[in-house]
C-alpha cells in the first residue's frame, strides 16, 4: 500500500519540494497552504493526478482548516501515515520592527499551527504524531 503524507505549507519552497520527492517515491500526498492559487500552480507543476495529489487551501493556525485537511486526506486516500508540518514563516529585522498583529500571525502559524495538527491527527487517527522542526537551528540574522 502506498504511504500517505500530509504536508502543511506544501505549495512552495521546502514543502513543495518535499511533496515532489515523495510523489516520485510513490507516496500519495495532501498539500496544504493558505493561498489557493499557489496550490493550483504547485499541482500543475507536480504533474500528479487527483489519485495521487490532493490540495487543500486553508490556514494552519485555524483548527477548522486543519481538521478539514486531515479529514479530506482520510476520506480521499483512506489513511494517513505521515505528516510534515512545514507551514511557518519569520519576520525580517528585529522585534522592534514589527506590529503586534504581524507577530501574532507568526506565532499562531509557527506555534499554534503544529499543536492543531497534532490534535487533529490524534483525534482522527488515534496516534501520536512525531513533530520536528529546523526553525531554531538557523535563526535569522538580527532575530
Amino acid at each position: 500500500m502506498e504511504p500517505v503524507t500530509l504536508i502543511t505549507g506544501g505549495s512552495t519552497g521546502i514543502g513543495a519540494e518535499t511533496a515532489r520527492r515523495l510523489l516520485k517515491r510513490g507516496h500519495r500526498v495532501t498539500a496544504t497552504a493558505r493561498r489557493a492559487e499557489r496550490l493550483a500552480g504547485f499541482a500543475r507543476s507536480a504533474g500528479a493526478g487527483a489519485d495521487r495529489l490532493l490540495t487543500v487551501a486553508g490556514d494552519t493556525a485555524d483548527a477548522g482548516h486543519v481538521r478539514q485537511a486531515v479529514d479530506l486526506t482520510m476520506e480521499t486516500f483512506g489513511r494517513l501515515d505521515n505528516v510534515v508540518v512545514n507551514a511557518g514563516f519569520s519576520l525580517p529585522g528585529t522585534l522592534a520592527d514589527h506590529s503586534p498583529e504581524n507577530m501574532r500571525s507568526m506565532v499562531l502559524t509557527n506555534v499554534l499551527g503544529p499543536a492543531l495538527v497534532v490534535q487533529a491527527v490524534g483525534a482522527r487517527h488515534g496516534g501520536h504524531p512525531l513533530l520536528g522542526t529546523t526553525a531554531a537551528a538557523a535563526p535569522a540574522p538580527r532575530s
